[in-house]
């Protein structure tokens, strides 16, 4: 039968069955098969696969722009560290040629607010006193009475699912464990329109005049010198995406606030929020032994002396999901670990789309979920949360804010309302990219720009009414 296989397996009448299987698994050896590739494929590959196949989708004609923005170098930003040496920090940046990016913007927001731009226009999403939409209008007085009331009936979302099998193709599906795999990650793309969200629309941001930011101008690809220690011990400034500063003013941290940064590592956010010198107390968190170490670092090399700080700062380490904490807190900042778009196309190292990491990369979305209905019973009524990622993906980012809000209306008897900060960030326009008409529902997303290579980032932000 051996013979007969090797040399003529179609006019073997006696084992055809046996040298059809035979053959199939000698095919299943070629250079070129699907599982054979599957294992060569690296990190950074396997990603810029996936967002081309599904961030054109969302993105439309910009994601050929914004996908040229990813694979270049991130553009810097510079925070002044207000515990070192303020003044010459910021000579020596603007002898660089950078410029102070806060100043800019504060004087973006006066010329706006005295032309009345951001107070007067009309809010892009309706807040939770307008009338309703036709497609409720049966059932008006009592629904617009309950969500002016007791924020419990919402206005119907609008924006159709964007299921696993909108994008995918059945053939595609077939013997790929990966994509089944998907299914569960796209879940949290499904709005099923039972659940109405209360929107109302953002006040301006203010930026505290501690809160300090340089970058080079539009275009300019410059780095910055490596930081310096002062002679106090701090070192003068603190490397960071300049869109990494949106969540901190969205937040609002106002004197004497208790803040709690529930995913706190590296520490950038954190800092920022210390050098608004505005909370009385300020707990960051992470789960890993690694990144609780990093975040100590960090609050060490720019906070080296206890006695200075400008107030009690606390570092934990623990699951956030297991967070005991009931409206223990003024503001929480909720950064959750998502794809990070830009880390996973360039580093091979701790890369989310690595094979043995796909059913981790998956979980992602149930992960946020829970992290942000955590930070949300954790506020205090009138309290805010701000939900932040780094990523594109929609599924992510207004996917898990849906799901969350969603669990939180089912579950308990919170109450919260979504900020529509459309009109609040308008004077944030000419040094950021934001997302406009992209299906961006809940929150702001800042897009990668090869002009201004900041991003991407998204943050939404959720006050608890009760």
């Amino acid at each position: 039968m051996n013979r007969c296989i090797l040399f003529s397996p179609k006019l073997c009448g006696r084992c055809c069955q046996e040298s059809s299987l035979l053959s199939r698994r000698w095919k299943s050896k070629k250079a070129d098969h699907w599982a054979n590739l599957k294992r060569r494929q690296t990190g950074p590959a396997l990603a810029m696969k996936h967002f081309d196949h599904f961030y054109p989708e969302t993105y439309g004609a910009r994601w050929r722009s914004m996908r040229l923005a990813l694979l270049c170098r991130s553009k810097p930003a510079a925070l002044v560290n207000h515990f070192g040496d303020v003044a010459g920090t910021c000579d020596r940046l603007t002898e660089t040629g950078s410029i102070d990016l806060t100043a800019e913007l504060r004087s973006q927001i006066s010329r706006l607010r005295l032309s009345g731009s951001t107070v007067d226009q009309t809010p892009s999403t309706p807040s939770p006193h307008s009338s309703p939409t036709s497609a409720t209008s049966a059932s008006a007085p009592e629904e617009e009475a309950d969500a002016a009331g007791r924020l419990r009936v919402l206005e119907p979302t609008d924006v159709s699912s964007a299921v696993l099998h909108d994008y995918v193709p059945a053939s595609q599906l077939h013997g790929d464990d990966d994509w089944l795999e998907e299914g569960d990650y796209f879940q949290f793309a499904q709005e099923d329109g039972s659940l109405r969200v209360a929107v109302d629309r953002d006040g301006p941001i203010t930026i505290p005049e501690t809160l300090r930011l340089f970058s080079y101008p539009a275009g300019d690809i410059s780095r910055f010198p490596h930081p310096q220690t002062s002679g106090s011990g701090a070192k003068d400034y603190y490397p960071m995406d300049a869109a990494s500063l949106l969540p901190v003013l969205a937040l609002d941290v106002q004197p004497g606030d208790s803040v709690l940064d529930l995913c706190a590592a590296p520490g950038g956010k954190a800092l920022a929020i210390l050098q608004t010198l505005r909370p009385a107390s300020l707990v960051c968190n992470d789960v890993q032994a690694g990144r609780v170490r990093r975040l100590k670092q960090v609050l060490l090399d720019y906070l080296p002396e206890a006695d200075r700080w400008p107030c009690e700062v606390k570092v934990t380490k623990m699951d956030g999901r297991r967070l005991q904490d009931r409206e223990q807190y003024d503001k929480v900042l909720v950064d959750v670990p998502c794809f990070s778009d830009r880390h996973v196309l360039s580093e091979e190292e701790n890369n989310l789309f690595a094979i043995s990491r796909s059913r981790e990369r998956i979980q992602i979305p149930q992960l946020q979920t829970d992290l942000l209905r955590r930070a949300v019973e954790a506020v205090r009524p009138g309290g805010t949360v701000v939900y932040s990622t780094c990523t594109l993906s929609p599924v992510q980012n207004d996917g898990v804010v849906h799901m969350a809000l969603k669990m939180l209306w089912e579950d308990t008897d919170v109450q919260v309302v979504v900020k529509d900060m459309t009109q609040a960030m308008r004077p944030f326009y000419g040094a950021f990219w934001f997302a406009r008409g992209c299906g961006v529902k809940y929150g702001q997303m800042v897009l990668p720009s090869v002009v201004n290579n900041f991003g991407p980032m998204y943050f939404a932000k959720i006050v608890r009414v009760k």
